[in-house]
């Protein structure tokens, strides 16, 4: 809750400084640094998906692999927006899973 305060509270702040140069400079700072702490939290909640065992090539999840490549493929080449490859990726994941526990039972 207080950090969509602080959203709501320095919006109108912002508004106020567009033309200041000395803001547009610390905002492009600020967005540099949320770029590199959502890559940081991509990779750390990453390794576990790609080496769900641990980091050992032993343990590599080729399928996880696999649609980690179609995804980055999907978004850049053919410009699939980013909640229809979310979408997708659920539909397959359930699949998946439903395969996964009808296979086991």
């Amino acid at each position: 809750m207080p950090c969509f305060l602080y959203v709501f509270a320095g919006g109108p702040l912002i508004e106020k400084s567009h033309g200041s140069e000395v803001v547009s400079q610390i905002l492009k700072l600020v967005t540099a640094a949320v770029v590199g702490v959502i890559l940081n939290l991509t990779l750390f909640l990453g390794k576990d998906v790609v080496f769900p065992g641990g980091l050992a090539w032993g343990h590599l999840n080729v399928l996880s692999l696999i649609w980690i490549g179609l995804s980055l493929v999907l978004m850049q080449r053919f410009k699939l927006n980013v909640v229809y490859l979310i979408l997708l990726s659920l539909g397959v994941g359930l699949v998946r899973f439903v395969l996964k526990v009808q296979g086991s039972a």
